[in-house]
């Protein structure tokens, strides 16, 4: 006989006894037990459930409180006459009706079926007590058992035996609780005082203590039933599973503070209002048992709960396939569709249809805006939305597409889908009518002045991006008119547009902070540049920017830090970058991220006096750009930039002193000066564009200048010097390019009088 039954007394401990007694001898006995809620009933069940379940005995249990169409998986009525609401209400029993073994029910006082009270064949409403002995103790196939609990009285014409239970003494419930929690009696008495003597609670706390608790147990209490299903919304939410829930949003959807919980319900949370709550094991454990019918009220208090994260909002709303308001919630607050890519799978199951194509093509945008075009969500969202009916759906799809040839360098084929009629036949009438075709369209101006500024057609770019339609873009359109002016030369109309990205754009704000960090650091303005790029660093991971983004914001953070001769702050910047894009050893890997880090972080080390580091550091980054098939023009580039530093190693180290500004040129030659003019020169002879050749962007040419430079520096002949210094002269494009050749010219006359008086530069 368990602990918790001898609580009963001793006719309810009969009707455990004889209950069993009869399964075993194969009578399929019929017993009725009923009494005030907290008499025990739960735990009756539960016992008998357990008992027979281990003799091998099939068992199923209905626990039927509250709205249990849900739980009966009943069917909805053929009509809204009270005979066909009864129907479905008998349709529903039937199907849950066991062909063998014992069914076990317990039913509340406020069960209702699709909205409805019980009603018996023909429409009659009925109380729930007598409709669970018609519809399902009087039609149980014959040779299965039925246990039924029922709150109040039974049924006057109850057509088998009835046993009353009744809540345990004071006296009994203060010496179980003593017995079983092991609390002393002022402990054990407030324990009965608040959970009013109530047997299933006080059965449920005890059993606690031990983990001895089934998720029947924890749903056959309303109570802890309510615990355990909202704590599973916020589970098919998505919330991590160390991660605590707050406070206030827990108490959001139970109705009121966690701690105002009866004890038995309380003691299923770990944690406190100040830090939070987390599960305790048995009640993690039930989630599986509660269906999705008992979650879907919580759920839509988690997505309306001010205190949920964008995150768990829309998760909620997946959960619940409520696919127009999940749709209409990334329209109205676009920011949050970062949190979408990871329930991409739920939404793909959507039905076709807008709601779906708005979620993919915000899958698709936020991929897009991280640069993360072959992320596989990304494409297959975008090629959910290339089967698309509607032409400017397509559209706009063929126009990412465009977007990611254009980020791997693959330009013709960019320009190959520019060029489709789905993109080409769009209207100004078309736009005028159609949301997608206004984005396609400004996406494309948007492509197209890329593509320009990717050729050096600097005017071209400027009127693409500068477009009427292109402003649709909004902040992209801003980014990228401050892209192309800075480019272009025009530095303070790069700097208004870099700025007038809003900062409600978090992503698109960081992007143009860092772009403004890069153009200090090209106007000779390290202080103004390294205020950008830290503030650029913040906003971009405070909008969960992908590492690759976050790490090149910091390796130009460390340039900016070296050049204010803060080398050694430098170095841990770069260091924090690397962190971010470890070494990947896969033989077709994008080595271009890593490479770019590795090469900047070669004049730091220079700037540190750690030569050989800083020529083992480039090695690493040229033997990853040559084995990158990803993004073929940016890696010529970065391989051209990075041997360029391998020169700047050299150099530094035939100096015999660190790469830091101001150098002085040698006053007689060494090897190692001898390497670093002849890569130079290998570098510099093909700079120039050939006849008929795109024109150099404007990097090459920052390159083709640095380069000119310090070829000067390496030269110890003073003449040769000073040609060289006086070309860098010549394609000087601003004020602190011209004052950077000037100084050079002047530091070439210092070493020594053959070069006295010779002036090659304006005055």
């Amino acid at each position: 006989m368990p602990d918790e039954l001898d609580l009963l007394g001793r006719s309810k401990k009969r009707a455990y006894r004889q209950f069993l007694a009869g399964v075993r001898a194969g009578r399929a006995p019929k017993l009725i037990v009923c009494g005030r809620a907290g008499a025990g009933k739960t735990v009756l069940l539960s016992h008998v459930a357990r008992t027979l379940a281990a003799q091998g005995v099939p068992v199923r249990q209905l626990f039927l409180s509250g709205e249990a169409a849900g739980t009966l998986q009943a069917p909805a009525p053929a009509g809204s006459s009270f005979a066909a609401l009864a129907q479905a209400q008998l349709d529903a029993a039937r199907q849950v009706l066991p062909v063998s073994g014992t069914l076990l029910v317990r039913v509340t006082h406020d069960l209702t079926l699709h909205g409805s009270p019980p009603r018996l064949p023909g429409g009659q409403p009925v109380d729930p007590a007598t409709w669970a002995v018609k519809t399902l103790l009087e039609r149980v196939p014959a040779g299965v058992s039925v246990l039924l609990a029922v709150e109040g009285d039974a049924p006057a014409d109850a057509p088998c035996e009835v046993i009353e239970l009744r809540p345990p003494t004071t006296a009994e419930a203060r010496e179980y609780l003593m017995t079983r929690l092991g609390v002393p009696r002022a402990e054990a008495e407030r324990l009965v005082r608040e959970t009013g003597r109530h047997l299933d609670r006080l059965t449920l706390l005890a059993s606690l203590s031990g983990d001895d608790v089934s998720p029947a147990d924890l749903l056959g209490d309303p109570d802890s039933r309510r615990v355990t299903e909202a704590t599973a919304a916020l589970h098919a939410a998505g919330w991590p599973a160390l991660t605590p829930w707050p406070d206030a949003l827990l108490g959001t959807l139970l109705g009121g503070p966690p701690t105002a919980l009866p004890p038995h319900a309380r003691a299923l949370l770990r944690g406190s209002a100040e830090l939070g709550w987390q599960p305790a094991p048995v009640l993690s454990a039930a989630w599986p048992a509660v269906a999705r019918a008992a979650q879907a009220p919580f759920l839509r208090a988690l997505a309306a709960a001010p205190a949920a994260t964008g995150l768990h909002r829309l998760a909620a709303l997946a959960a619940l396939n409520d696919w127009t308001a999940l749709a209409a919630h990334v329209s109205a607050h676009p920011d949050d569709i970062r949190h979408l890519p990871p329930l991409w799978p739920a939404l793909r199951a959507a039905p076709t249809g807008p709601d779906r194509e708005t979620l993919a093509r915000a899958v698709v945008t936020h991929h897009a805006g991280r640069g993360e075009y072959n992320e596989p969500r990304a494409r297959d969202a975008l090629f959910t939305l290339m089967e698309s009916s509607r032409d400017p759906v397509r559209a706009w799809a063929r126009v990412k597409l465009a977007e990611s040839s254009l980020e791997s360098g693959n330009m013709d084929a960019a320009r190959t889908q520019l060029d489709h009629p789905d993109v080409t036949g769009m209207t100004a009438q078309m736009a005028g009518l159609d949301p997608w075709t206004v984005a396609a369209q400004a996406d494309a101006l948007l492509v197209q002045a890329a593509l320009a500024r990717w050729q050096g057609d600097l005017e071209t770019a400027t009127r693409a991006a500068s477009d009427p339609r292109a402003a649709h873009g909004g902040p992209r359109a801003l980014l990228w008119r401050g892209l192309i002016a800075k480019d272009a030369g025009r530095w303070p109309e790069a700097l208004a547009a870099l700025r007038a990205v809003p900062d409600s754009s978090p992503l698109l704000s960081a992007r143009a902070r860092y772009q403004q960090g890069d153009l200090h650091l090209r106007l000779g303005q390290p202080a103004a540049a390294l205020d950008a790029l830290l503030d650029a660093a913040r906003r971009m991971e405070a909008a969960g920017g992908s590492a690759e983004e976050v790490s090149r914001i910091l390796a130009r953070t460390a340039t900016a830090l070296r050049r204010l001769g803060r080398a050694d702050d430098a170095w841990t910047q770069l260091k924090g970058a690397l962190d971010l894009v470890p070494a990947d050893e896969r033989r077709h890997v994008d080595g271009v991220p890593r490479a770019r880090l590795l090469s900047e972080g070669v004049p730091i080390l220079l700037a540190l006096g750690r030569h050989d580091d800083a020529l083992a550091q480039a090695v690493r980054a040229l033997d990853l750009l040559r084995r990158s098939d990803a993004r073929p023009v940016e890696a010529r580039y970065r391989e051209r930039r990075t041997r360029y530093r391998v020169a700047l190693a050299y150099l530094s180290r035939g100096l015999g002193r660190p790469y830091l500004q101001p150098l002085r040129g040698p006053s007689r030659d060494h090897p190692d000066l001898a390497q670093a003019r002849a890569i130079l020169d290998d570098l510099l002879n093909p700079a120039l564009p050939l006849p008929g050749t795109a024109p150099r962007g404007d990097r090459e040419s920052i390159l083709h200048f640095d380069m000119l430079l310090s070829r000067a520096l390496a030269e110890p002949d003073g003449a040769a010097a000073l040609r060289l210094t006086g070309r860098a002269l010549d394609m000087a494009a601003h004020a602190y390019e011209e004052a950077q050749a000037r100084a050079m010219c002047a530091e070439v006359q210092l070493r020594g009088p053959d070069t006295q008086g010779a002036r090659p530069w304006r005055t």
